[in-house]
C-alpha cells in the first residue's frame, strides 16, 4: 500500500510541475485522494478573503461538490479544531460527535479525516476526506499519504496566491503606464519603436501592427527629423536629451510636443525610453501673447507720435486743448486695461508652465521606475525618496520598513541633514508613526515642535512640517514614506500631498514586487528538505567563485559527500525516515564545516560543501576526517539505532577545474573512488582516478554486451572431504574473456556488474550453467556431488529469486540437493528479514545454503544463528596463518567448533600446502578447497578429474 501511495504522490508532484491551471490541479488532488483512500467525498476549505474568521469550501468531490461556497467559522466543527490545534484530526463516528455541523447532506457521513493547509507558517485552509458506512481504522500509511496530499494542496494554493499578487502588480503597472497623459515610448538603439502606450496610437492614428518597428523620425517633417536624430544620439551619449518638435497628427495636423528621452541598458542592450507632452496650447498661447505685445507696441508708438505732433501744435491749438485732453484720457484708460490684461495673461502662463514642469518631473520619475529592472541601477527606493523630496522641495526624509516580528519601523533609506538611518528603530505604536498605524492613512503635521506625540530627541529639533504616508500591501502597512521641512513651517499644497501619495504608492508597488521576486528566488534556489542551497544555487555560487579563480583572485576546496547505504534505510524504514536522517546529516555537515562554508544538497543523499580560500592538503584531510567522525554514528530510527557513514571526494580549485561542471565531475570521481575503497573514507582527486573511471566505464559498456557475445565461461574447483579425501562437489567460478580487453579478473568486473545492475542477468546465467553441469555430473554417474554457485546480494534482493531457482531446477532436471547457494556476510547490510525469508524458502526446497568468506564481513554470531545455512566456508585470509600463528590457528579452531555446535559443515578455502591439510584435520575441519588439490578448471577438465581421481597421499 505504501508503494502505491508513494507512486501516486509522485504522479501528482509531476503534474504540479507541468500543470498550468492550479485551480484544476487542486480539484485533481481531491479526486486522487478520494480514489486512493476509497473515500466518499473530499473538500478543500480556504480562509475567506472578505471575512478571515470564516473558511469557505472552494473545491469539492462527491457530496462536497454540492457544498462549494458553504462557509464555516474557524472556531466551529472539525474545521475549528484543526485550525486551533494545527494538527490532523480523525473522527471515527461523526454522527455521534457532539460538535458536528447540522447539514442534511452530511447525515450519512461516518468517518472524517482533516488536516491543516499551511502557507508561510500560517494555516490558510483545511483538507477533509469523508467516508460513508462501516470504515476500518485509518492506517498510518494512509494518514501519511493524506498529509502528503495536504502538503501538495498547500504548495498549489501558495502558487495560486502568488499568481494573484503578480496579476495585481501587473494591473497596477499597466494602469500607471496607460493612465499617464502624454506619449510614452521605448526605442531600440536605432530609434525603432518597441513599446508604446495607447496615447501614441490615438495621436498617430496607426494600429499596433503599423507602429511596431517604425522609425520614430517618420512622425516628423523632413526638417524636424535631423533634430530628432540628434536628440536620440545625445541621449545615447550623455544619458538624457530634450527637444521640442512638431508631430504630424492622424489627420495631417501639426502638433507641438516636448520630448524627454533617456537611455537605459537592459541585459547588455541599450534602449531609449521617454515621454512626449503635447505643448501645442502653450505654444499657441505664447504666439498670441507675442501678437498682443506687438499690437500694444504699435499702438503706443502711434499714440506717442500723435502726442508729439499735438504738443508741437499746442500753442496754435489752444481752442482744441479740452477735446484733446479728453481723447488723451480715453487713450490712457484703454492703455491701462491692455496692461492689466497683459498681466493676467502673463500670470496664467506662469501657472501653466509650473504645472507642466511638475507633471514632466513626475512623468520622468515614473518612466524611470517602470522601465528599470528591480536589481539594476541602484535601489529604486532610494530614487523614489530622492524624487519625492525634490518634487515637493523638502530638505529631509526617509523610507521606513516595518518589522512585523519586533513591531518597529527601521529607517534604512535616509536623505538630508538628519541621520534617520542612524536612529534606533521606532516602535510602531509611538509618536506620529503610531498615529499613521492607528488611522491607516496619511498624516500631516504643520509644526512638529508643538505636536503632542513628539519624540524628544535633540537630533530632531529642527523639524517643523511633516507628511507621513503609509506604504500599504492590501490593508497592511509595510512601511512609511516620511517627508520633513526644517526650521520654518512649510505651507502644504494639495499638489504636495498628491505627489507624496503617488510616490508612496510607487514604493508600495516596488516592495510587493521585491517580496514576490524574493519568494520565487527562494523556491528556485533552496533545498526544501534541509534548507541548504540546491544544485541551481551551487552552480551560481561556483560560477562566481571560479570566475574570480580564473582571474587569480580566489582558490578553494570542494567536498562531495554521499551518505552510504541510505537506500537501505529508505527500503527498510520508509522515505520519511530517510528524509529525517538526511535533515540530521545536513545539520551535522553544517556544524562540522562552519558558517563560512557554502553547503548544498544536490541529490537524494548527495551533499556538496565548498570552502573559499587557500587550504593545504593536510587541512582538507583534517576537515574530511572530522566530518566522517561526525556522520559515522548510530542514528535513532524509531526504537532502533542504524549505523551510517559517508564517502567523500575532495578537489582543489582552480587546479582541478575551471568550470562548475569540471570541478563537480572530478569531485564525483573522487567520491566514487572512496566508495570503491571501502566507504566511510575520503579520496583526493588525481588524474589517475579519472583514468580509472574511464576504464571502468569502457569495461562496463563491454560487460553489458558480454552475455550476448557469449564471452562468459565457468571454471570449477573441487571440494575435498578430509575424512576420505573424496571429491564431494565443485564451486563454479565465473570467468570473462573479453574480445576487446582479453581476460578480465573477477575482482575487477564483478564490482562493475554489481554497480551497473548487470549482475542479476549474469548471476542467472551462472546459476543455469552450473545446474546444467550438475546434470552432466549426474549423467556421468556422480549423482551425489553438488555444485556451489556464488550469489550476489542484488540477486537475492529480487522479489522473485526463489521462483527463478525453482524454474531453473525444473528446466535442467536436477534435484535441489545437487546445487548449493553461497552467500557472503554482505547480505547482513541488506533488508535482513527479507534475505532470511528467501534463503529459508530455498532450504525448505532442498537447496544447500553456504555462508562464504566467513570472518571478512560483519561476522555476527547472532545473525549466524538466524541464517538458514548448512555450510560455513572459512576465508583464505584465516587459513594462510594457521601454521605460523598459534593465535590464528586457535581462532580457526574456535570457528570450526562453533559451526559444529550449530550443526554446520565447515569448508576451509585457499588451502595450498599439505601441512595446512594436516593442521585442518587436527582442528576437525570437514572439507577443504584450494590449489593443493586443484586450481579451477574447465568443465571437460573437471569431468576428467573425476574419472582420474584417486586419494591424495
Amino acid at each position: 500500500m505504501a508503494n502505491r501511495n508513494q507512486a501516486l504522490l509522485h504522479n501528482i508532484a509531476g503534474t504540479l510541475i507541468d500543470h498550468i491551471d492550479p485551480a484544476g490541479l487542486l480539484q485533481e488532488i481531491l479526486q486522487q485522494a478520494v480514489d486512493m483512500l476509497q473515500a466518499a467525498s473530499a473538500a478543500l476549505s480556504l480562509v475567506d478573503d472578505e471575512e478571515p474568521d470564516f473558511l469557505c469550501i472552494r473545491y469539492g468531490v462527491g457530496i462536497d461538490a454540492d457544498r462549494i461556497g458553504v462557509r464555516v467559522r474557524q472556531t466551529e466543527g472539525l474545521i475549528g479544531e484543526v485550525c486551533q490545534s494545527g494538527e490532523t484530526r480523525i473522527i471515527h463516528d461523526y454522527q455521534a460527535w457532539e460538535k458536528r455541523i447540522a447539514d442534511p447532506r452530511l447525515d450519512r457521513i461516518t468517518t472524517v479525516l482533516s488536516a491543516p493547509i499551511r502557507a508561510g507558517g500560517q494555516i490558510i485552509g483545511v483538507l477533509q476526506l469523508a467516508w460513508q458506512g462501516q470504515v476500518g481504522a485509518i492506517l498510518p500509511e494512509e494518514r501519511f499519504a493524506f498529509e502528503q496530499y495536504a502538503r501538495l494542496a498547500a504548495v498549489v494554493v501558495e502558487k495560486l496566491l502568488l499568481q494573484q499578487r503578480l496579476r495585481e502588480e501587473q494591473l497596477m503597472v499597466h494602469a500607471l503606464f496607460e493612465g499617464i497623459p502624454g506619449v510614452i515610448y521605448l526605442l531600440d538603439e536605432a530609434g525603432r519603436l518597441l513599446r508604446w502606450n495607447r496615447t501614441l496610437e490615438a495621436v498617430s492614428g496607426l494600429s499596433a501592427t503599423q507602429l511596431a518597428g517604425k522609425d520614430c523620425r517618420d512622425f516628423f517633417e523632413t526638417t524636424e527629423q535631423e533634430r530628432i536624430a540628434h536628440a536620440n544620439a545625445t541621449a545615447l551619449r550623455l544619458g538624457h536629451a530634450e527637444v521640442e518638435a512638431e508631430v504630424i497628427g492622424r489627420e495631417g495636423q501639426r502638433q507641438t510636443y516636448f520630448f524627454s528621452t533617456m537611455s537605459l541598458r537592459i541585459q547588455d542592450e541599450i534602449f531609449l525610453a521617454g515621454v512626449g507632452l503635447d505643448i501645442t496650447e502653450r505654444k499657441e498661447l505664447e504666439n498670441e501673447l507675442k501678437l498682443h505685445r506687438e499690437r500694444l507696441e504699435d499702438l503706443v508708438e502711434r499714440r506717442t507720435s500723435e502726442l508729439f505732433a499735438a504738443n508741437q501744435e499746442l500753442t496754435a491749438m489752444n481752442e482744441e486743448l479740452t477735446a484733446m485732453n479728453e481723447e488723451l484720457s480715453a487713450m490712457n484708460e484703454e492703455l491701462s486695461a491692455a496692461n492689466e490684461l497683459l498681466g493676467d495673461e502673463v500670470r496664467l502662463r506662469q501657472e501653466k508652465e509650473e504645472q507642466l514642469l511638475l507633471r514632466e518631473k513626475q512623468y520622468r520619475a515614473a518612466t524611470r521606475l517602470l522601465t528599470q529592472p528591480v536589481d539594476e541601477g541602484g535601489d529604486p527606493l532610494v530614487m523614489i525618496l530622492q524624487d519625492a523630496l525634490h518634487l515637493v522641495d523638502a530638505p529631509a526624509g526617509y523610507i521606513g520598513i516595518f518589522d512585523e516580528e519586533r513591531r518597529v519601523i527601521a529607517r534604512p533609506y535616509s536623505q538630508g541633514p538628519i541621520p534617520f538611518d542612524h536612529l534606533e528603530p521606532q516602535r510602531a505604536d509611538t509618536g506620529m508613526i503610531g498615529q499613521v498605524f492607528r488611522e491607516n492613512r496619511s498624516v500631516q503635521i504643520s509644526d512638529y515642535r508643538r505636536y503632542a506625540g513628539r519624540i524628544p530627541d535633540p537630533r530632531l529639533a529642527r523639524i517643523t512640517t511633516i507628511v507621513m504616508a503609509p506604504l500599504l500591501l492590501g490593508n497592511r502597512i509595510r512601511g512609511m514614506l516620511a517627508v520633513h521641512w526644517l526650521d520654518d513651517v512649510h505651507p502644504l499644497t494639495p499638489d504636495d500631498l498628491e505627489v507624496l501619495q503617488q510616490y508612496a504608492q510607487l514604493a508600495s508597488a516596488f516592495l510587493e514586487r521585491r517580496e514576490a521576486q524574493r519568494q520565487i528566488s527562494q523556491l528556485a534556489y533552496s533545498d526544501t528538505l534541509t534548507g541548504m542551497g540546491n544544485r541551481a544555487s551551487l552552480n551560481l555560487w561556483l560560477e562566481q567563485e571560479l570566475l574570480q579563480a580564473r582571474q587569480g583572485d580566489r582558490r578553494g576546496v570542494l567536498f562531495y559527500l554521499d551518505l552510504d547505504e541510505l537506500k537501505v534505510v529508505n527500503d527498510t524504514f520508509g522515505h520519511s525516515v530517510g528524509d529525517n536522517l538526511i535533515r540530521t546529516a545536513g545539520q551535522y555537515i553544517r556544524e562540522a564545516f562552519g558558517e563560512e562554508a557554502f553547503c548544498a544538497r544536490i541529490g537524494g543523499d548527495e551533499f556538496v560543501v565548498a570552502l573559499s580560500g587557500e587550504r593545504t592538503r593536510s587541512q582538507a584531510v583534517e576537515l574530511a576526517n572530522r566530518v566522517l567522525a561526525v556522520l559515522g554514528r548510530d542514528y535513532e530510527v524509531g526504537p532502533e539505532r542504524v549505523p551510517m557513514s559517508a564517502s567523500i571526494g575532495i578537489v582543489f580549485y582552480p587546479e582541478n577545474g575551471r568550470t562548475p561542471n569540471e570541478v563537480l565531475q572530478k569531485a564525483d570521481i573522487a567520491m566514487y573512488a572512496a566508495k570503491d575503497g571501502g566507504r566511510n573514507c575520503w579520496r583526493i582527486y588525481d588524474p589517475s582516478l579519472q583514468q580509472d573511471a574511464y576504464e571502468s566505464m569502457v569495461l562496463t559498456n563491454s560487460l553489458r554486451r558480454a552475455l550476448e557475445h557469449q564471452e562468459f565461461s565457468l571454471q570449477f574447483q573441487p571440494e575435498i572431504r578430509l575424512s576420505d579425501r573424496r571429491i564431494i562437489g565443485f564451486e563454479a567460478l565465473l570467468r570473462w574473456n573479453s574480445a576487446e580487453h582479453g581476460s578480465v579478473p573477477p575482482g575487477k568486473f564483478v564490482p562493475l556488474a554489481e554497480k551497473s545492475g548487470t549482475i542479476a542477468a549474469i548471476g542467472e546465467w551462472v546459476l543455469r550453467e552450473a545446474c546444467r553441469f550438475s546434470r552432466r555430473l549426474h549423467d556421468a554417474g556422480c549423482p551425489g556431488l553438488h555444485v556451489a554457485v556464488n550469489l550476489s546480494p542484488r540477486q537475492l534482493s529480487a522479489n522473485n529469486f526463489p521462483e527463478v531457482v525453482r524454474e531453473i531446477l525444473v528446466e535442467t532436471g536436477i534435484e535441489p540437493g545437487q546445487i548449493a547457494i553461497e552467500v557472503t556476510e554482505n547480505i547482513l547490510i541488506e533488508p535482513m528479514e527479507d534475505s532470511i525469508r528467501k534463503l529459508t524458502e530455498l532450504r525448505e526446497l532442498g537447496v544447500e545454503v553456504a555462508l562464504d568468506d566467513f570472518g571478512t564481513g560483519y561476522s555476527s554470531l547472532t545473525y549466524l544463528r538466524r541464517l538458514p545455512v548448512s555450510i560455513l566456508k572459512i576465508d583464505k585470509s584465516f587459513i594462510d596463518g594457521i601454521l605460523d600463528d598459534p593465535k590464528q590457528a586457535e581462532y580457526v579452531g574456535f570457528i570450526i567448533d562453533l559451526a559444529h555446535a550449530l550443526n554446520l559443515r565447515v569448508v576451509a578455502e585457499g588451502v595450498e600446502v599439505n601441512a595446512q591439510i594436516d593442521k585442518l584435520r587436527e582442528l576437525d575441519c570437514d572439507a577443504i578447497q584450494g590449489f593443493v588439490f586443484s586450481r579451477a578448471v574447465s568443465e571437460p577438465a573437471a569431468l576428467r578429474l573425476l574419472q582420474d581421481w584417486t586419494e591424495v597421499p
